[in-house]
């Protein structure tokens, strides 16, 4: 029990404390078993972005302005992956080498949650 305290707390330090991946992969032991984890937990916000990116689209339908407020939002969500990669990769680099990728995952999943929030709150909501 200690053990995997100091390993949460270890991360935490690590990766700039405790966030949604963190209760999300709280039982994760270990680096490799965290990774596992956060690429899950990833792939499935990655998919829920996706999906919100989906409605987004339909309740901006082309036609008149809206295709140019279309085009805005697609430059923006374009500009965001590039800014997620870049910064994700610039966060990756905190801390002990060993969890850089983990950093990393951790980053992406937080970053992707964020956005997908962010879309239904200005563009869906």
């Amino acid at each position: 029990m200690f053990r995997k305290l100091t390993a949460l707390l270890t991360f935490g330090v690590v990766l700039g404390g405790g966030g949604p991946a963190f209760a999300v992969c709280e039982g994760a032991d270990g680096v490799m078993s965290t990774l596992v984890c956060l690429d899950h937990e990833y792939k499935a916000a990655d998919a829920e972005l996706n999906a919100m990116w989906k409605k987004v689209m339909t309740v901006h339908p082309s036609g008149g302005d809206r295709s140019v407020h279309r085009e805005e939002i697609r430059a923006s969500q374009r500009a965001w992956i590039a800014f997620r990669d870049a910064d994700c990769e610039a966060q990756s680099k905190i801390g002990i080498p060993k969890y850089w990728d983990v950093n990393r995952m951790w980053c992406l999943y937080n970053a992707t949650v964020a956005r997908t929030a962010t879309l239904r709150e200005v563009y869906v909501n």
